[in-house]
């Protein structure tokens, strides 16, 4: 991928973009920080895309984000990238679950997120979570095991009715 010379952390004004669809900050590796809790009223974003960067902390509500449609906040396999772009984003996933969100696409692999995984995570098709710490009783282990390529086909075939946010293709290997 092609490493941005992006630095710093998302201000708190990120909030302010009531009418953000999309934000696709994938593959910068130099941004750094927690998500501020402003980025709750973002209620028109439909793809959070925040991929090999070195986030850390708890997501922020998201109870308000009806329209989100994919997260893919994920890190680094070994080796891909430099060791900066290792996200560290920590505390349970009950904050997705909550929103009651229709997600089409979940990336939460190589966090440290932790608790016992939501198993109403499960009915994701396209959902990847390993390379956490969640405790016992354990995910199935065809829950949230890695990208279904045939969402990936759809997305070719073009974007999905009411889905405005960059098409996101997928490495043939994680």
């Amino acid at each position: 991928p092609g490493w941005s010379s992006l630095t710093g952390t998302l201000p708190s004004a990120i909030g302010n973009l009531k009418k953000l669809k999309c934000l696709y900050l994938s593959h910068a590796g130099k941004l750094t920080g927690t998500l501020p809790s402003e980025m709750s009223t973002l209620t028109a974003m439909q793809g959070l895309f925040l991929r090999w960067n070195h986030f850390q902390g708890a997501l922020p509500d998201m109870s308000r984000m009806r329209n989100l449609q994919k997260i893919v906040i994920d890190s680094s396999p070994v080796g891909i990238c430099p060791p900066l772009c290792k996200n560290h984003f920590n505390g349970t996933l009950d904050s997705i679950v909550a929103a009651n969100l229709t997600l089409r696409h979940l990336d939460v692999a190589g966090n440290d997120f932790s608790g016992v995984f939501p198993l109403e995570l499960c009915t994701i098709k396209d959902c990847t979570a390993w390379g956490n710490n969640f405790a016992k009783p354990v995910r199935p282990k065809t829950c949230c095991a890695g990208i279904d390529s045939s969402d990936v086909k759809l997305e070719e075939e073009g974007p999905h009715p009411g889905y405005d946010c960059h098409p996101h293709s997928f490495p043939g290997t994680y």
